[in-house]
């Protein structure tokens, strides 16, 4: 049985206290910091914990102490676990320093801010965070619903900012260079696949010793910025989290999250930092976070990603509905020409033309591939897939989990007026069109996959399509098949070929 500990709540904290013991929820961590010791030159380190253990009261508890033992609470504490805090000395938190008043105050900060006075600090050989183990006369009720509070959002949501009103404060050359940090409430659009970069680190005799480190970026949306915008995340536990997050399905209440100007992605993107706190699907549900449930379903008919595109493919439009007649040309100028709407972000169009470019049997990529068990869609550049779910699959059964193919292939339709390089056939339309499946068309050998393509190559096909137009969160336009059958020999003469 458990010894039992002199609990008190967080709220009763005095800057007097030296041995405070309380038991409260993770609900985030930063990456530890370490450094050497300027006193015995031993390298030391410190870990932020930021605990609740009510829907108002939070804060923030550091943990120091030698690497060895820093580092084992940084793999043993977990976001979501309930924690029993012995002995930590409570420490008055500095509220000008944490003050949200203004953007400039709040660039330097490394903590989540807390709405208490006080914080926590445990210190090796004086203080512990260990596992929760309740004792029969502990207050069972409360101790048991902490892990509820995991979903109850930090703030009140009704404060957040739009995703428009965030990126209209990016307006001019003079505000690239700003940081602000911001309250939002977004729908998960898109969770990209875990990359590797490379990072310089200072070492040593101040030679730059380069690191791998681990960065996730999720795309975001909300319905006044339906393009979304990106967020990157480096912590590990935040970056395992977010792997299971489902496009369309997720929401987060993301509470001072950086906003700072992107040169790559040439706009405003997210970065979650030491003082970003993450609230995911608040409960209950709000009027928020219902309307943007409600919004997703009008996502369907983006795609942040080429590589997933046969996941939207059960998604369009129907065929009949399909009936203006576009050139090339037309297209091309309806999307990003003198015709195009900024209103509007997808069009359809009825396209008569040539096939110039179909390799089924070369070495462009025209199969997706999408994991069994997370069902997210995999790049062909990684072997497995990199989610935690199915990292831990690997290691228990000695085999990733089966792969799910789909067709996403390339086409290139030419008439008098251009050639449109942009066209995907994919999902059950290349299935059918094709009339073999994804996992049989990968059996094919060299030979027939030729002979499939010039049944295709070079004849003259009615294709219905589906134009999405470039988004900031995807660069180029993508035209998807929806349909697609040959024109008859008669027809023919009615078309004038460039060839």
């Amino acid at each position: 049985m458990a010894e039992q500990l002199k609990l008190s709540r967080l709220e009763s904290m005095d800057p007097t206290m030296t041995h405070f013991t309380t038991v409260a929820l993770i609900v985030s961590k930063t990456t530890p910091t370490y450094f050497t010791d300027k006193m015995d030159g031993t390298q030391r380190g410190v870990l932020t914990l930021t605990i609740r253990d009510g829907l108002t009261q939070f804060t923030n508890c550091k943990c120091w102490g030698q690497t060895a033992w820093v580092q084992d609470y940084f793999g043993k504490l977990r976001i979501g676990q309930v924690v029993a805090i012995i002995n930590a000395k409570v420490k008055a938190v500095d509220q000008d320093q944490q003050s949200c008043s203004s953007d400039s105050s709040r660039n330097n900060r490394y903590d989540p801010t807390s709405p208490l006075s006080c914080g926590l600090v445990v210190n090796e050989g004086q203080g512990k965070v260990q596992h929760y183990e309740p004792h029969p006369a502990d207050d069972f009720g409360h101790f048991c619903s902490l892990g509820n509070l995991l979903h109850r959002p930090l703030k009140s949501m009704a404060s957040a900012l739009k995703l428009a009103d965030v990126m209209a404060r990016y307006v001019g050359a003079e505000t690239e260079s700003s940081v602000i940090f911001v309250d939002v409430v977004v729908v998960v659009a898109a969770v990209r696949p875990l990359r590797k970069v490379k990072r310089a680190e200072k070492a040593h005799h101040n030679y730059a010793q380069p690191i791998m480190l681990d960065c996730l970026e999720v795309v975001l949306s909300d319905p006044s910025h339906a393009e979304g915008m990106l967020l990157t995340i480096w912590q590990e536990d935040w970056i395992g989290r977010g792997q299971t997050w489902k496009p369309l399905q997720t929401v987060l209440h993301l509470v001072d999250v950086k906003v700072s100007f992107s040169k790559y992605h040439q706009c405003p993107t997210f970065s979650h930092v030491g003082c970003t706190l993450i609230c995911e699907d608040p409960h209950p549900p709000s009027l928020e976070a219902n309307n943007l449930m409600e919004f997703a379903a009008s996502l369907k008919f983006y795609s942040f990603e080429s590589f997933a595109l046969p996941e939207m493919m059960c998604q369009l439009p129907f065929p009949e509905n399909i009936t203006e007649a576009m050139s090339v040309q037309q297209i091309y100028s309806r999307t990003t020409g003198m015709l195009q709407d900024p209103s509007v972000v997808s069009f359809t169009a009825v396209l008569r033309a040539l096939i110039s470019t179909l390799d089924l049997d070369g070495l462009t990529p025209n199969i997706s591939r999408q994991c069994s068990q997370c069902r997210r869609f995999i790049p062909r550049v990684l072997v497995e897939c990199p989610t935690e779910m199915c990292q831990q699959e690997v290691q228990q059964s000695g085999s990733p989990p089966p792969w799910i193919n789909h067709f996403n292939i390339n086409v290139h339709f030419s008439d008098q007026s251009g050639t449109l390089v942009e066209g995907r056939l994919s999902g059950v339309t290349a299935e059918r069109v094709l009339g073999l499946s994804a996992s049989a068309f990968v059996q094919l050998p060299d030979r027939e996959k030729g002979l499939l393509k010039w049944r295709f190559l070079l004849r003259h096909f009615e294709a219905k399509l589906l134009v999405l137009k470039p988004m900031r969160m995807r660069k180029n336009m993508v035209v998807v098949v929806v349909d697609m059958f040959e024109l008859p020999v008669d027809q023919l003469s009615q078309l004038t070929c460039c060839f």
